[in-house]
């Protein structure tokens, strides 16, 4: 039997306010009253997971600490993972969504455990010592959903320890809009067999020339760019 205390839950009667626009989730709730809620973990990712590629010479056997937070307060047994891709930004402050939202809906609906994960050089999961060039080169979407992969496969919840809530026993799911969403689509698409499922919005999965679309805006911004060096 999983035991949940009093203060998990709640966590689901602090003040919720609308969320039909992401901009009013939980507006009264602070950044600390969020990370207070739902304490930052890490787990050990390794840096460089392709060392049979040429594109991250010279490779490296060390590894990070990537950032996630979770809410297991609904969680019973059998229920899935339902991962909240961080994308380009801080994960915390995709923390709301753990309150409200469909995050929040789908892991009351389903009695799974909601996470949001930090994406690697993003917030505090920072992979190396700064960001040369050189140091850039571990900065792509193979890499970051390699991270998600080994945390699937390797994560242990804190609280839930004796309970094997890795991909090898239990369903994992991804969400997230724009980049997020494409990388959460990416994920499902490349590791079925990790990511039982995804969730996406407003997500580009495809590359298009952006110059084949009809608008006159180039061409504004060819005059503005003729000007400026004119003054320059």
């Amino acid at each position: 039997m999983i035991a949940h205390d009093t203060d998990t839950r709640q966590r689901n009667t602090i003040a919720h306010h609308d969320t039909s626009h992401s901009s009013n989730v939980n507006t009264q709730i602070t950044t600390q009253d969020l990370t207070n809620l739902y304490p930052p973990q890490t787990i050990s990712v390794p840096i460089d997971h392709f060392h049979n590629s040429t594109l991250y010479l010279p490779h490296t056997n060390d590894t990070f600490s990537l950032r996630y937070f979770f809410d297991a307060s609904y969680y019973k047994p059998h229920g899935p993972v339902i991962v909240l891709q961080g994308g380009e930004t801080s994960a915390v402050g995709r923390l709301p969504f753990l309150q409200k939202g469909i995050l929040h809906d789908l892991i009351v609906a389903t009695h799974g455990i909601g996470v949001v994960i930090e994406h690697r050089y993003y917030g505090e999961s920072i992979p190396t010592k700064d960001f040369s060039n050189e140091n850039l080169r571990f900065l792509t979407t193979e890499q970051a959903l390699a991270d998600q992969v080994y945390f699937a496969k390797n994560v242990v919840f804190p609280g839930l320890e004796s309970v094997d809530l890795t991909s090898k026993t239990t369903a994992y799911l991804t969400y997230g809009g724009s980049y997020a969403g494409g990388f959460s689509a990416f994920l499902r698409k490349l590791y079925p067999d990790v990511y039982w499922g995804t969730l996406m919005r407003n997500s580009p999965t495809d590359y298009t020339d952006i110059r084949s679309y009809r608008c006159d805006c180039f061409e504004w911004c060819d005059t503005s760019n003729l000007q400026v060096l004119a003054i320059l």
